[in-house]
């Protein structure tokens, strides 16, 4: 089975935490009755938490990452409640959680589970929320499940109890495959991995930062505070060096960062494939190699 798929069939929980209105269906609740939550044959716990705003929410998630720092649990987070793309997560009582403020809540649950939480964002036009990720962060998530646009109960419903049910067979990489191949009436269903949330936020990173108007927007800006700071004597040729010279080790500080390599070395082999795209990358610039 491919990476990152191998990961994910570790899971040894699912936790629901919920935030719909009284006439909205429970897709969760639902699909318990009709779904085994087992993996590869090993009973999976699931279990459910209703939440009205933003306080609760943010209660939930700090009780869960202590009861996974002590129990050593790997849960998939499977949230549900109403999505506004600008907004973030809006709660039953109207309270809404911005998605940068979601992915620094859920940051620390993903560092006590050393990068391997699943989250599922049973919420629309939620897969837009993967911009509010900053490269200088550590990823909030290993692996994202999340809709690109509106989406009704319904389908949602039939593709969440296909893909647990795939799922529950040890399946991780089918189940995916058919939860994005599937007919939605808007957009489609899909996964992001932290691999791939890198590379699009390293290559939107470079095509601004990296290029010649990028580079010379960025030496422009450290001469100019260089000479706020008395220091005049040096040239924009000069900042135009001393950012190639140092941008290759930048970046792998920002990947060391972003897959929590300073804080667990050894889960470094996990991300070889990206490691490899990344030094491609410095490479394709015409930069020298990074430091690892």
């Amino acid at each position: 089975m491919a990476e990152p798929y191998v990961d994910i069939i570790r899971i040894n929980q699912i936790v629901v935490i919920e935030s719909l209105g009284p006439h909205d269906r429970k897709l969760a609740r639902d699909m318990a009755l009709d779904v085994n939550f087992e993996i590869a044959e090993q009973p999976i716990k699931a279990s459910f938490e209703l939440c009205d705003g933003v306080k609760s929410f943010q209660r939930h998630i700090a009780e869960l990452v202590a009861r996974t720092t002590a129990n050593r649990a790997l849960p998939l987070l499977h949230i549900e409640c109403h999505g506004d793309e600008d907004e973030g997560l809006v709660f039953t009582d109207s309270s809404t959680l911005p998605w940068v403020d979601l992915w620094d809540l859920l940051r620390p649950l993903n560092i006590a589970m050393k990068n391997r939480l699943v989250v599922v964002l049973a919420t629309c036009v939620s897969f837009s929320s993967i911009t509010s990720v900053s490269l200088t962060c550590p990823a909030p998530c290993f692996f994202l499940i999340a809709p690109t646009k509106r989406v009704w109960p319904d389908e949602l419903y039939s593709a969440f109890k296909e893909f647990y049910s795939l799922l529950s067979l040890g399946d991780a990489e089918k189940a995916m495959t058919t939860l994005v191949n599937r007919q939605y009436q808007e957009g489609k269903m899909l996964p992001v991995s932290a691999g791939e949330w890198f590379s699009a936020l390293m290559t939107s990173f470079l095509n601004d930062y990296a290029d010649k108007k990028g580079l010379r927007a960025a030496a422009l800006d450290l001469a100019t505070r260089a000479k706020a700071d008395g220091l005049t004597h040096f040239d924009l040729r000069y900042w135009k060096r001393h950012i190639k010279s140092t941008l290759p080790n930048r970046l792998n500080g920002y990947f060391n960062t972003f897959f929590m390599l300073d804080k667990f070395p050894r889960d470094r082999p996990r991300f070889s494939r990206e490691q490899e795209q990344l030094d491609r990358m410095i490479a394709k610039l015409g930069y020298p190699p990074s430091k690892r």
